[in-house]
């Protein structure tokens, strides 16, 4: 499987795997594999918002502005694990860089959380942070906001995440074709589709070269 370091077995049902004979080991095993899991890596990430726009700068400029795309980044330590002081597993850095009228550069950034739903819609945008969060000390959030005040700012960023997370993962965590992470998805067997609730999320580094970071998702 192909990322499948983001799966913490807990200590207890790793003795239960010693204790097994290898037929039951095996079946424990498979059952595993069939748990609804879904991992992106930042780039597979940064494909899915290609084309899109979160703050869209041309109606403030009668039509001259130039939308970037967004770069999302991901937060796997450190203090950015804390967002409006709630920790979370893994956090994501949103920054999207539009050209104004003139050439100057208007930078919008977030950090957030993603919040582990009790229900079948699984995840959902947590707390939001609108902030520079990806190590450029260009000032973030700043243009227009006489007009357009930092909640609207906000909406549109948790709005982008939502629409990511539910159109890709928990899409995909449903799904009763999900080889996601297998090594060889040609000849595995579907996972499981979520139904239930989403159970926990994680972003790991592999150290590379070069360096890459991904999300996990798993739901019940």
């Amino acid at each position: 499987m192909r990322r499948l370091s983001l799966i913490i077995l807990p200590t207890a049902l790793l003795v239960l795997l010693v204790a097994c004979t290898s037929k039951q080991t095996g079946q424990m095993v498979d059952a595993l594999s069939k748990v609804p899991f879904v991992d992106r890596t930042e780039k597979e990430i940064n494909d899915w918002f290609d084309n899109t726009t979160i703050i869209d700068d041309k109606p403030m400029t009668s039509g001259t502005a130039i939308n970037g795309e967004p770069t999302i980044l991901l937060i796997n330590k450190g203090p950015g694990l804390t967002v409006k002081g709630i920790s979370y597993s893994g956090v994501l850095c949103i920054t999207q860089r539009n050209t104004l009228p003139g050439g100057q550069q208007a930078k919008y950034a977030a950090r957030l959380g993603i919040k582990v739903l009790n229900n079948p819609n699984l995840f959902e945008c947590g707390e939001i942070e609108l902030v520079s969060c990806d190590g450029d000390p260009m000032a973030a959030n700043v243009t227009f906001l006489d007009s357009r005040p930092l909640v609207v700012l906000e909406q549109k960023f948790r709005d982008s995440a939502n629409n990511w997370l539910k159109n890709d993962i928990v899409k995909t965590l449903k799904s009763t074709t999900n080889k996601n992470g297998f090594a060889d998805p040609a000849n595995a067997q579907p996972r499981n589709p979520a139904k239930v609730r989403g159970h926990f999320y994680s972003v790991t580094e592999d150290k590379g070269p070069p360096p890459t970071r991904s999300i996990g998702f798993f739901a019940e």
